[in-house]
């Protein structure tokens, strides 16, 4: 992001949050503050938007925040589109108060932190051989986040490997990340197909964090390799058809994913059939019942990732399987690209061009056939009834390009 000031000399002291009285460090260069599991500092849930406010540093090395529209930042009781952040500043997010502060002005320096980590360690309750639920040992540590970690766990009795997705101790009063956590579990457990990862139990740990127990896939996820370039049309159209089989059984139970992206796909490389896809992370899925779905958001809320969220989720209306139609879409772009169809500086950049802009047409080097091409224009349309009718429908027009 270019610096609104670069004449500015560098700015060297280092500048803290105080939001509704907790101290909060400032965690990267460029983050955002809100309710939303996806900002690195999170405001309580009712006190302040999804994404209410984004904060970057300039060239100079000057601290920036600005409000996310629709949301507002007040300041001096009156809106501002952009704030210089200064010790003694003082902003309305929401409801939320947000002091800002000088670390040096604090006595105990080691007390900064974010609301959500970028590296949290490992909790004590988790360390290597403990045993969770009387059953399941810790091994080791695989990944960890601002929100929750991974333990690869060994079953006593079946002596089969795991990985136990834990809720960090911060989060466990949290009614939302609680029920991201229990629509993870639900949603993934009831599909039992073999491109979805597999959810076996879910428990609370003598600490009382919420935990899930899935199989212990080992491979690399499609974001890995799509950092190393874009893929083989063959291969692309490969694991295309096998994340829509994953939805096409999602789908068939009524369940709608609302956060597929490369992340939450892992290639995992198995004797005579490489490129093996599991779709992961149910945390944000639309589960529908008989008595209607189980919503994870509340009305007019978002939740997802903007690069590939489908216009009609963007702008925060009723999405049904065809959403995740669309991410798929962006996939297969990106895999036969190497490029997202749309980029942009902000999340909110995104939505716009998720909403109004037509994805670029491919480029004569990719060489993509023009009945392919065509699925994937299709799936990127922005009216949902102008998409492939279902995920079978793609799986069928696929096949062609995967032999």
């Amino acid at each position: 992001m270019a610096d609104l000031d670069p004449q500015m000399p560098a700015v060297t002291e280092e500048l803290e949050l105080i939001i509704d009285g907790a101290s909060r460090g400032l965690p990267s260069a460029n983050f955002f503050i809100g309710t939303d599991a996806s900002c690195a500092i999170r405001v309580r849930p009712g006190r302040s938007e999804p994404r209410h406010a984004q904060v970057w540093q300039g060239r100079s090395g000057q601290w920036w925040l600005r409000p996310v529209p629709p949301a507002q930042v007040m300041v001096g009781g009156a809106p501002t589109d952009r704030v210089k952040l200064e010790p003694g500043l003082v902003m309305a997010l929401g409801t939320a108060r947000v002091e800002v502060r000088r670390v040096a002005d604090r006595e105990a320096k080691t007390l900064v932190g974010s609301m959500a980590p970028v590296a949290p360690p490992t909790p004590l309750t988790l360390a290597k051989g403990v045993v969770i639920s009387g059953r399941y040992r810790v091994v080791e540590r695989i990944a960890g986040g601002g929100v929750g970690e991974v333990f690869r766990v060994e079953h006593l009795e079946l002596g089969k490997t795991f990985a136990l997705k834990v809720l960090r101790a911060e989060f466990t009063d949290d009614a939302e990340f609680l029920g991201r956590f229990k629509r993870e579990a639900f949603a993934a457990s009831r599909l039992g197909h073999e491109h979805i990862v597999e959810v076996t139990d879910s428990g609370t740990t003598d600490a009382g964090q919420s935990y899930l127990v899935m199989e212990d896939l080992r491979g690399e996820t499609l974001l890995s390799h799509l950092k190393r370039g874009r893929l083989e049309l063959q291969r692309a159209a490969h694991v295309a058809l096998q994340v829509a089989s994953a939805l096409e059984a999602a789908h068939g139970e009524g369940v709608i994913h609302r956060d597929l992206k490369p992340a939450n796909i892992m290639l995992l490389q198995r004797p005579r059939r490489p490129d093996f896809v599991k779709v992961l992370d149910f945390g944000a899925a639309k589960v529908l019942t008989g008595t209607g779905a189980l919503a994870l958001t509340g009305v007019g809320m978002v939740i997802g990732t903007p690069e590939y969220m489908s216009p009609e989720h963007a702008g925060g209306q009723a999405v049904d399987a065809r959403t995740d139609l669309y991410s798929l879409g962006v996939l297969l772009y990106e895999m036969l690209t190497g490029k997202r169809p749309f980029i942009g500086a902000t999340p909110t950049a995104l939505i716009v061009q998720q909403l109004s802009k037509q994805p670029p047409p491919f480029a004569p080097s990719f060489a993509v056939p023009p009945t392919l091409g065509a699925l994937v224009f299709e799936l990127l349309a922005k009216k949902p009834g102008e998409r492939p009718p279902s995920a079978g429908a793609v799986i069928e027009r696929l096949e062609p390009f995967t032999r």
